[in-house]
């Protein structure tokens, strides 16, 4: 398979010997970080902050509402909070709940929580793209997103391997300070994106092409074609041993060589 070279279309923020991750997370340096959720990104994003020397707290819902959080990052060493205690405190709020629990977090602990001034960062844009979350347009609020490009797994092995992923990053609007665009950026370097690269897009931009791959290609094109693929072989009389081998497990060296290409 042949792809043809990728010209850059995206402004791209890469680290240098001169743009250093030292000099992109200084706007973080003494400010204080709430990581709202602990689940796969969550759980990344504030471990690889704290490694890189941030002041970071984790959020999670109150213990009567189930909340399970912040029992979960207090073993890994977080000094951790209900959702409004978190808001209140942080100058940069990281939206790393599911989609699904976003809006009535906002709504109910969130949103009235926030000091002037805060940057509120999302993890995905679907929330914002789609309405479910329209933050009051008289708030003196930032709102940016920083979406890495792979599962919150990743994101914490690369960075432990001094690595980093990918990762889209948008100025939905800026605060009053002017502080949200470079608070995004200190963002992505202190989880490690900006080793790879950070591409500067819009919130709609991630959230459709977002939804797009994983439901055509990762989560829904992919696993239906080796399923289909595997069926086919089977009732063709294939052991399915071989079937397996052929339909499934090879595939991962195919897009090695892909991914080596590109």
């Amino acid at each position: 398979m042949h792809l043809p070279p990728l010209a850059p279309s995206l402004p791209v923020l890469r680290e240098s010997d001169t743009l250093t991750s030292t000099v992109l997370i200084a706007p973080l340096v003494d400010k204080c970080i709430a990581v709202l959720g602990y689940g796969n990104q969550g759980r990344a994003h504030a471990q690889n902050l704290r490694d890189s020397r941030l002041n970071v707290i984790v959020g999670g819902r109150p213990l009567e509402h189930g909340g399970t959080a912040r029992a979960r990052a207090a073993a890994d060493g977080f000094e951790s909070m209900d959702y409004s205690l978190a808001c209140a405190r942080a100058d940069l709020v990281i939206v790393a709940l599911p989609d699904q629990a976003q809006p009535a977090a906002w709504v109910r602990w969130i949103e009235s929580s926030l000091r002037p001034g805060t940057v509120v960062g999302f993890v995905h844009g679907f929330a914002i793209r789609f309405g479910f979350i329209e933050p009051s347009a008289s708030a003196d609020l930032g709102i940016v997103l920083l979406a890495p490009k792979g599962p919150g797994t990743t994101v914490r092995e690369r960075f432990l391997m001094g690595q980093g992923i990918p990762a889209l990053m948008a100025v939905h609007r800026e605060n009053k300070a002017q502080t949200a665009r470079s608070l995004a950026t200190a963002w992505g370097a202190g989880i490690g994106c900006t080793r790879s690269g950070l591409l500067e897009t819009t919130f709609a931009a991630e959230a459709e092409s977002d939804l797009f791959g994983e439901q055509a290609v990762l989560c829904g094109g992919v696993i239906g074609l080796i399923e289909a693929a595997y069926e086919i072989a089977i009732a063709a009389g294939y052991p399915p041993e071989v079937a397996y081998i052929e339909c499934c497990h090879e595939l991962k060296q195919v897009t090695d060589l892909l991914y080596a290409a590109v």
